[in-house]
C-alpha cells in the first residue's frame, strides 16, 4: 500500500508539468521555457546531488507550498529509502523580493531534512526572470 502511495505521490509531482505544458499548447500558447537551455543555474552551482528539484514558492505561503512541499519531501524520502547510493534533494527559492535568508532556510527545512531553502540578490532575481520566468511577489516574505 505504501508503494502504491508512494508511485501516486511521485506520479503526480511528475506528471504536473507536462499537463502545464500540454494545457498551454492547446491554448494555442507555448510554455515559457520552451525551446531555451539553461546550462546550469548558479543556485545549483554549489550542489552535490544526482538529482534535485527546484520549488518555486514563498516563506509563508499558506495554500499550495504546504501541502507540495510536504509530498515533495515523502518522495524524497522514499527514493533516499529505494535509491540509497543517489543524492537527492530539493531547493525550496523564496520568490518574495525582501526575503530573510534563515527563514527561508527553515520553512524549506520544516517539510523534509532533504529540502533546502535559497534566497535570491537583485541582480539573481532578474536573471532567474529573464532564464526561468518566475515573477517575484512584491510583498515582504519570510
Amino acid at each position: 500500500m505504501k508503494k502504491v502511495i508512494s508511485l501516486s505521490l511521485l506520479a503526480g509531482i511528475s506528471l504536473l508539468p507536462a499537463t502545464l505544458v500540454i494545457g498551454f499548447s492547446y491554448l494555442g500558447k507555448g510554455h515559457p521555457l520552451e525551446n531555451k537551455t539553461v546550462a546550469e543555474p548558479f543556485f545549483l552551482s554549489q550542489s552535490s546531488k544526482s538529482i534535485e528539484v527546484v520549488f518555486w514558492g514563498y516563506a509563508g505561503c499558506d495554500s499550495i507550498c504546504p501541502v507540495s512541499l510536504k509530498r515533495l519531501g515523502e518522495v524524497l524520502k522514499v527514493l533516499k529509502q529505494k535509491f540509497p547510493q543517489s543524492k537527492v534533494g530539493a531547493v525550496f527559492v523564496n520568490v518574495a523580493k525582501k526575503a530573510n535568508p534563515e527563514v527561508t532556510r527553515r520553512y524549506g527545512r520544516q517539510f523534509s531534512k532533504h529540502i533546502t531553502g535559497g534566497t535570491l540578490t537583485s541582480n539573481e532575481m532578474r536573471e532567474v526572470h529573464r532564464d526561468f520566468n518566475v515573477r517575484f511577489k512584491s510583498v515582504e516574505s519570510g
